[in-house]
């Protein structure tokens, strides 16, 4: 299962960079930040959704909960 989500993870991730990566000429006019706000928010998503506690415990980020 972990291996399944390695591979989506990583498959997504470059399927985002090229996207982020080709809007830029697709359109010339397209301000940087809002890629760069497409971008911070996809990594954000892909972070809560694949990370866990034991991810997070191993990066030695500790809660309060």
């Amino acid at each position: 299962m972990f291996a399944g989500k390695d591979f989506l993870a990583s498959f997504f991730a470059v399927a985002w960079e090229a996207v982020w990566f080709a809007l830029p000429l697709a359109e010339p006019g397209l301000p940087v930040f809002l890629g760069l706000a497409l971008s911070g928010g996809m990594a954000a998503l892909s972070i809560f959704w694949l990370g866990t506690d034991r991810d997070v415990e191993a990066m030695g980020i500790t809660s309060d909960r």
